[in-house]
């Protein structure tokens, strides 16, 4: 991830040359903030440069030095794993290679390099007695360090030796790698980091200095004290190691006028022991002036591994400088603020100042001012104390009297104190005034009235204190509003306002979002209705309705309000100056209609309906607007055009071509077409989208003389055009299209000129599009018809390309080595089938996956399988146990097709099977997504072939020259998805996408709401107006409904890089941390609830990309948020009802129709079928009942759990729960287990608790034992109860369901070697589980093997520490741990003796004694075995020990 990202960043710089940045950088480089001489020796195999080394001088090796032996894993080159020391181990146990699969992911691991520059400016050539990628340390005064390790990014504190004046010194040894450059810097445990403002002085006493004869440069005898730095803001400084253990420090800002600080600094004041923070306080030099305060935080430094050779009581601390109080504007406006004793000073909106006066301990009071607001000075004050509350309100008073003006003003503060206390200045609420209207608000039992006129200016509002949060609203003197509530965040709703004194009725909309800072809720009142004139015209629009006679003007590029008075509007629209207007058109349902105006013109009428408002724009007519055009080509044929059940008919003459638009557009829109005179019913005319036919009549032919017919197709009708004069005229007429008129409705001057008679006819249709118009033409010559048809026809692919893919793999790592999520597509199993008779027929399982592993081998064999199965794979035909043909059906992981021609683009994507596990060692759901499996019985899809998960199918035609884009057919298929969600999981995946992005700052994000507050309706349409031009035609556009069954639980550890950021905790992580860890959280687990949400279809519509995205949302948004009531209905403390009510449902189904798909798929199986529907009642009615009980009774024992405090308990509970016993009398036994468990260590913590607390925290801890401990005797066997009942109902449970196909892991979680990355190996994944079955503390796995062939194997089990020998357990442990060495225990390399591989271990309790020895045996019957565990075991021992 990392390195992806950094590439990424760097390709998106504008300047090239930044690409170059790293590879200027040396690849090893040493820093030296010790204060002390260093020298240090590596390997000559490691390159350095001089300007590389920092305050470090580098040595020669000596002759004397040990030679190290390093192991190939040791390197930097990828390393090969050979069978005999992996998979190939002959006495692997079959059950533990059981546990993974053979999918083995391919991954690529960055090695350092140095430069390829000459080597004349290297500083060594002939060190080569010392292991690569370590190094000696020689620090002055103190003995040398040697074999520090180099090769992977750490923190460490290692010890020097000797003591000197009973101090033990150590050093911090930092390691960092990146870009391929490792950077190594030596300092003290002692750093100083500036969170403040302004720069500051360090000083030191030189008295001290001459005390512990220490040298420091500027040290001055005539000086008492001497400046060791000047820190700037947000640097670090690492104090001088022996300054930092023998003298203590003061602090003075830096070009200011204060004295150093009155109390000295000394980090043995602070402690996990003591006080974590202290104040501290610069007396100015410079009379009546305030006194400079800051704070002072302690905090332990996190190191990568603390050596235990490293006392608990050790400096290893970081000091952080901080203001005490720190103010936070998070208002729209500008605030005026002074604590007692100082001027006023100002604070922008989103800006923060540290307030350096402020002494806590006098508990000072904050003056706030804001000035302007409502056209009023408002004044408040909050006292600074201690125990401030978290959210306190602040009254502002204002400075003239504004009785009966309803203005009001009142603030709220939020004390957040993490590592300084910071204070943020905000509303609760924004209520933005975008009607136009002055409106009112007020609390629904608050007589307190906030007014906003139509200022764009957000109102500040606030509830009191203790008081129903439900707010009414009201406009002019109208009635107020039935109260809502303002804390619906995301939502949003229509509210009413009857003013009876206008007649009117107001309909707002009003949309509630939580602003960037989320303290926040910004509440938008906008129209509901909006009415936008985006043409160059003043045009005037009124209701349809009959008590309306009032006619509102819309000058060009106006926005205005709409307030309906019916329940279904529809509105008339005109020109200013004419008195024509035209049809009138709904406003409460989407649709594009182009209205007929004076003098042949015409408006386009665009109504969007979303879930914040109905926007109705009257745009320009532009080409291709007209729902159709209709040419009539016939020879003699009159046509009449109609819409479906309306009476306005328009008479269409040959040759001649109409543009069409609608005549009621409130109707059905439905066009109808037909001859004229023809007194039988007419045909509907296919409009929507690229069609063709032809229709045989009897109808009345007119001869003609001469005609003139036009058209914008030259090139298809050229032959038809000639000799051809004139263009008759469009003639419309009222009459019903049931009626048939005869030929006296045709004007005389023409009956006249013309002979008719009646005739046999064949009219040919075509439906197409002309640039972005859509054409119908009617025409009797067929040629003309193929001409047009084949217009549209699919051209010749120019470009082809298929891809396929068996399979794919990702994997989700985060900064601690640990793969979190593993994501794989994958390909379904292959299908074999035999033809008996005419029907196609399933091979059985194990022949099937016989006949496909030899397919593997050879495709073109005749394969034989003792007597029972002959086949011949080249001919694909079977002899036995079926005659007849086979067929092989293979679906692969990813199948993409794209086609491309001159102008048409076909587009294919089918993924079959998508699988997201949770990769975590205490995950609760292994399976985060996947396909909902259906189950095998059903014949249906034991007919068909599996279906893909994920179906996109796209066909694209794009026309640059007629600016036409057209997307003919837009499909995705999804399938039945199963998502499980975990608050570990969750977290952990949120914690690696949180460290990629780059935080924001208050002033951006609080400068990013005010912009959208302020923003006016015009300009928000005017920018979605801006995106019209790029249009593009959707014929038809099918999402398929989504269906998905959701289990969420607040359970498993969140696995994060940084458990908390410095202090900086936003309020909403402190709501979501307190609900996720709460007790009640415990009870809210969510199993197996279906939301089902209905497709999404659109047909022959012209919009943005924007727009459809918009629509898509909404859709799925709005009816996820209707279905939201099944999530209750599915939590465990309930019993699940939802899924005992579809359990039953579906049993009930089952016995119906699983007989009768028996008759009808299998005829000769009526029997199977009886006997399926039987099992499917007995699996969902039973099954859901004790699955319910299951559930319910689970969610109990989880509480229980969470009470006894004790983590080890409900990390070992959690996982005895997920093992899942294959048969009903196993389920029994853990049942029983699982409670003498809860007994044994409720009774066993009563004693161990305690001393288990005095041992880590003395006194107090053991008291907090004593109290887990009384806790545990309650809640454990209690517990031990719930959970057996929980056990023996789930297992019953299971027994129902035997046979059903179930989901696991693709593989297990991958072994990430301190290396780095290497290609996945199944057998160092198993070792890795194992290890986290038997231990949970900082051992990292190296390699485990089994001493016999047997299934119950003993497990050999090596770490970078110890020694483990396993047994596989009876009980509700998987392993047990027969006995542990140390590492550091063994005195001689082991030896292989015979069938024993012997151990040489020191004497216990005798450490460096090595004549007494406690020797140990490993035996094994295959020397192999021995020979390969005493390379690893020796490699380990000189690498670690």
């Amino acid at each position: 991830m990392d390195i992806i990202s950094e590439i990424c960043e760097t390709l998106q710089k504008k300047n090239s040359t930044s690409m170059m940045s790293v590879h200027d950088l040396h690849a090893f480089e040493v820093f030296n903030q010790l204060g002390v001489n260093v020298k240090m020796l590596v390997s000559a195999d490691q390159k350095v440069y001089e300007d590389a080394v920092h305050n470090v001088t580098l040595e020669s090796p000596c002759e004397k030095q040990k030679q190290l032996l390093i192991d190939e894993l040791d390197g930097v080159k990828l390393v090969d794993v050979d069978e005999d020391e992996t998979d190939g181990l002959t006495n692997l146990s079959k059950a533990i290679l059981g546990m993974t699969t053979s999918l083995v992911g391919v991954a690529m691991r960055y090695s350092p390099s140095g430069s390829e520059e000459d080597d004349e400016h290297l500083l060594q050539e002939d060190a080569r007695k010392i292991g690569r990628e370590k190094m000696h340390v020689k620090v002055d005064g103190f003995d040398e360090l040697r074999n520090i390790s180099f090769k992977k990014a750490s923190r460490q504190l290692i010890r020097l030796s000797p003591a000197k004046n009973d101090v033990d010194y150590c050093v911090l040894c930092e390691v960092s790698i990146q870009h391929c450059r490792r950077v190594i810097t030596l300092q003290s445990p002692l750093q100083i980091f500036n969170h403040l403002s302004i720069p500051v002085q360090i000083f030191c006493d030189v008295d001290e200095l001459r005390k512990h004869a220490i040298d420091f440069e500027g040290a001055r005898d005539d000086h008492q004290f001497v400046q060791l730095n000047i820190l700037e803001p947000d640097k670090c400084y690492a104090v001088p190691l022996h300054i930092a253990y023998n003298c203590k420090l003061y602090v003075a800002p830096a070009n200011m006028l204060y004295e150093k600080t009155s109390d000295p600094i000394w980090w043995q004041d602070f402690g996990p022991a003591k006080d974590n923070y202290k104040y501290f306080s610069c007396q100015p030099q410079t009379p009546n002036s305030n006194v400079f305060y800051f704070k002072i935080l302690w905090e332990e430094d996190q190191l990568s591994k603390r050596p235990t050779s490293v006392p608990r009581s050790a400096l290893n601390c970081n000091l952080r400088l901080c203001p005490p109080v720190v103010l936070h504007n998070l208002l729209p406006l500008n605030i005026h603020y002074s604590l007692e004793g100082s001027a006023l000073s100002q604070l922008g909106p989103g800006d923060n100042v540290p307030l350096f006066t402020a002494d806590l301990k006098k508990n000072p009071k904050l003056q706030l001012q804001v000035i302007n607001y409502l056209n009023v000075y408002w004044t408040g004050s909050v006292e600074l104390t201690s125990d401030l509350e978290e959210f306190k309100a602040i009254n502002m008073e204002p400075d003239s009297n504004v009785e009966g003006q309803n203005k009001q003003m009142s603030l709220s503060i939020h004390m957040n104190q993490q590592m300084v206390m910071d204070l943020y200045v905000y509303s609760p609420y924004w209520i933005v005034n975008k009607t136009g209207l002055p409106i009112q608000i007020r609390g629904s039992r608050s007589e307190a009235v906030y007014e906003n006129t139509d200022s764009l200016d957000p109102l500040l509002f606030r509830f009191k204190k203790h008081r129903r949060k439900k707010a009414k609203l009201r406009v002019y003197n109208s009635k107020w509003t039935r109260s809502f509530s303002l804390d619906t965040v995301g939502s949003s709703g229509v509210v009413i306002c009857y003013d009876k004194e206008r007649n009117r009725k107001y309909q707002f909309l009003l949309k509630i979002e939580l602003s960037k800072l989320s303290l926040t809720k910004i509440v938008t009142v906008m129209p509901y209705f909006l009415v936008v004139n985006s043409t160059l015209h003043n045009l005037r629009y009124m209701e349809d309705n009959e008590q309306a006679d009032l006619w509102m003007d819309l000058v060009p590029n106006e926005c205005s309000p709409f307030w309906p008075a019916t329940e279904s509007p529809k509105i008339y629209v005109k020109y200013e100056e004419s008195a024509v207007c035209s049809q009138h058109f709904p406003v409460d349902r989407p649709h594009k209609t182009v209205l007929r105006m004076e003098k042949g013109t015409a408006l386009c009428t665009d109504v969007t309906v979303t879930e914040t408002s109905i926007v109705i724009r009257i745009l320009p007519y532009q080409p291709g607007d007209i729902p159709v055009r209709v040419d009539n080509l016939c020879e003699d044929v009159f046509l009449k055009l109609h819409q479906k059940k309306q009476s306005q008919v328009t008479l269409l003459s040959p040759n001649q071509s109409v543009l069409y638009t609608w005549d009621d557009p409130t109707v059905e829109r439905t066009l109808m077409w037909n001859v004229y005179n023809r007194r039988k019913p007419s045909y509907p005319a296919f409009i929507n989208k690229d069609g063709s036919g032809q229709v045989q009549l009897s109808i009345q032919t007119v001869r003609r003389s001469s005609s003139l017919w036009s058209g914008s197709r030259r090139n298809i009708y050229e032959d038809h055009r000639k000799n051809r004069n004139e263009r008759s005229e469009t003639i419309q007429y009222d009459s019903s299209s049931d009626d048939d008129s005869d030929l006296d409705a045709v004007p005389k001057h023409v009956y006249l000129r013309q002979n008719t008679r009646t005739d046999k006819v064949i009219v040919y249709w075509v439906s197409y599009l002309d640039g972005i118009q859509r054409v119908l033409l009617l025409t009797q010559d067929e040629r003309i018809a193929k001409k047009a048809i084949k217009m549209n026809e699919t051209e010749m692919a120019e470009t082809a390309v298929f891809v396929s893919l068996s399979g794919v793999g990702i994997s989700l790592i985060n900064g601690l080595r640990e793969e979190v999520a593993y994501v794989s597509l994958n390909s379904g199993t292959t299908i074999w089938e035999v033809q008996d008779k005419k029907r196609w027929k399933l091979l059985s399982k194990e022949i099937a996956t016989w006949m496909e592993q030899r397919w593997q081998i050879d495709d073109t064999a005749k394969v034989v399988l003792e007597d029972a199965v002959e086949a011949d794979l080249g001919e694909m035909e079977m002899k036995k146990p079926y005659a007849g043909k086979l067929r092989r059906s293979y679906n692969p992981a990813v199948w993409l097709q794209l086609k491309q021609s001159l102008h048409n683009t076909y587009f294919l994507l089918k993924i079959h099977w998508i699988q997201i596990d949770n990769q975590l060692s205490d995950a609760y759901f292994p399976i985060v997504l996947h396909p909902y499996h259906i189950p095998a019985y059903r014949y249906v899809v034991k007919k068909s072939s599996p279906k893909p998960c994920v179906e996109l199918t796209i066909a694209r035609r794009q026309v640059p020259e007629c600016n036409l884009d057209t997307f003919k057919y837009v499909k995705l298929l999804v399938q039945e998805f199963c998502i499980n969600l975990d608050k570990g999981f969750i977290l952990s995946v949120y914690d690696i996408i949180a460290s990629r992005k780059t935080p924001k700052t208050e002033s951006y994000l609080l400068g990013h709401d005010v912009n959208k507050a302020t923003v006016s309706l015009a300009d928000k349409v005017r920018v979605h107006d801006s995106g019209q031009a790029c249009r593009s035609v959707f014929e038809f556009l099918h999402l398929s409904p989504i269906k998905i069954h959701v289990s969420l639980s607040l359970d498993g550890q969140a696995h994060l890089m940084i458990p908390a950021v410095e202090g900086k905790a936003f309020f909403t992580s402190d709501v979501v941390d307190f609900f996720l860890n709460s007790v009640g959280a415990k009870l809210v687990d969510v199993k197996d609830v279906e939301l089902r949400m209905a497709y999404f279809e659109r047909e022959a519509v012209m919009m943005t990309f924007g727009q459809l995205t918009g629509l898509v949302v909404s859709h799925y948004r709005t009816q996820a948020l209707q279905q939201a009531y099944v999530l209750l209905l599915g939590l465990d403390i309930l019993g699940n009802p939802y899924g005992l009510v579809k359990d039953f449902t579906q049993g009930l189904g089952d016995f119906f129709y699983e007989p009768l798909y028996g008759r009808i798929h299998e005829p000769d199986k009526n029997a199977e079928g009886l006997v399926q529907g039987i099992r499917g009642l007995l699996k969902h009615t039973v099954g859901g009942v004790v699955g319910s009980t299951s559930s319910f009774t689970r969610t109990i024992g989880k509480t229980l759990a969470f009470l006894s405090f004790d983590s080890d308990y409900q990390r070992e509970r959690q996982r005895r729960m997920q093992q899942k016993s294959n048969s009903f009398p196993l389920s029994l036994s853990s049942a029983g287990n699982s409670f003498v468990t809860g007994v044994c260590l409720g009774l066993s913590g009563v004693v161990l608790h305690p001393l288990q607390g005095a041992r880590e925290d003395g006194v107090e801890g053991f008291f907090k034992g004593i109290g887990k401990g009384l806790m545990g005797l309650i809640t454990k066997p209690s517990g031990g109860v719930v959970d057996m009942l929980s056990m023996a109902f789930d297992g019953l449970r299971r027994a129902f369901e035997m046979g059903e196909d179930v989901v696991m892991r693709m593989r297990l979680p991958r072994y990430i070697h301190p290396l780095g990355l290497m290609p996945f190996s199944p057998y160092q994944s198993v070792g890795m589980k194992i290890l986290h079955l038997v231990d949970h503390g900082n051992d990292v796995y190296w390699a485990h093997a089994a001493i016999t062939k047997e299934e119950k194997s003993d497990i050999v089990l090596i770490t970078n520490r110890r020694l483990f020998l396993l047994k596989k357990s009876r009980g509700w442990r998987e392993w047990t741990v027969e006995w542990v060495i140390s590492l550091s225990s063994f005195v001689e390399t082991p030896q292989v003796e015979g069938d024993k591989l012997i151990l040489r271990l020191k004497k216990s309790g005798e450490d460096g004694n090595w004549l007494v020895r406690d020797d140990r045996e490993l035996s094994s019957p295959d020397t192999e075995t021995l020979l390969w565990l005493q390379k690893k075991l020796s490699k380990a021992v000189k690498l670690f020990a």
